[in-house]
């Protein structure tokens, strides 16, 4: 196994600076804030466009980039990604930040975070023995399904002679 940094095995894509003096609550798109990733939609709309690079769609898994860094899945449709959040498919986030008040994931930060990656050939490997396991774990269920038949076959024996 080799390591590699999470830029090299996902793409991260950075929030728009939008401006809160377009903020309202019927006109636009919504926007995605900080607040608004673990609830996975927002009442916050905007009618500033910064392209569609910027739109999440429900499904992408965001995370908030100031304070507890939470990551959920966006399930409140077209929105736009608002600055301090990120979009992300995650492998692994690591406790790599520091704070003396409120703590802050910074893009170099995220770009330094190291994955395992396994070659072919070793992710092959690895699935033939998972399969192994999970072949053998079939056959022991197929003899406790056997064995649980017998136990209940003796049983209504014994009740019958009984």
């Amino acid at each position: 196994m080799r390591e590699r940094i999470l830029i090299d095995a996902v793409e991260v894509q950075y929030g728009f600076p939008l401006s809160a003096d377009l903020f309202n609550e019927k006109d636009g798109l919504p926007l995605v804030r900080i607040r608004d990733v673990v609830p996975g939609f927002s009442a916050t709309r905007t009618t500033e466009y910064p392209g569609p690079a910027y739109e999440v769609q429900n499904g992408d898994f965001l995370i908030g980039m100031d304070g507890e860094f939470n990551i959920a899945p966006w399930r409140g449709g077209r929105a736009l990604l608002n600055q301090r959040v990120c979009r992300i498919v995650p492998k692994k986030i690591e406790n790599m930040t520091s704070a003396v008040t409120v703590k802050h994931l910074s893009d170099k930060v995220i770009k330094r975070i190291k994955l395992p990656f396994y070659s072919n050939k070793e992710q092959t490997a690895i699935g033939n023995v998972l399969q192994t396991i999970d072949n053998t774990l079939g056959r022991i269920r197929l003899e406790l399904s056997k064995l649980d038949g017998q136990v209940k076959s003796l049983f209504n024996e014994r009740r019958v002679l009984a």
